[in-house]
């Protein structure tokens, strides 16, 4: 299937993320097209998401 765009949803998916994600500035997520990649501030991301942040991978 590759990438689906955590953003911009018709149905909202609930969104998980490692929480190395707080220690970026900025992360690219997929556009929903393939070859598209978004540049988005993590903590935008977690917020806009309302993304769960735990420790997923070691």
């Amino acid at each position: 299937m590759g990438g689906i765009c955590p953003i911009g949803l018709k149905k909202p998916l609930q969104v998980y993320a490692d929480q190395s994600i707080t220690r970026f500035g900025n992360v690219f997520i997929s556009g929903g097209k393939r070859g598209l990649e978004l540049e988005i501030s993590a903590k935008d991301l977690v917020s806009i998401t309302h993304a769960v942040v735990a420790e997923i991978a070691d």
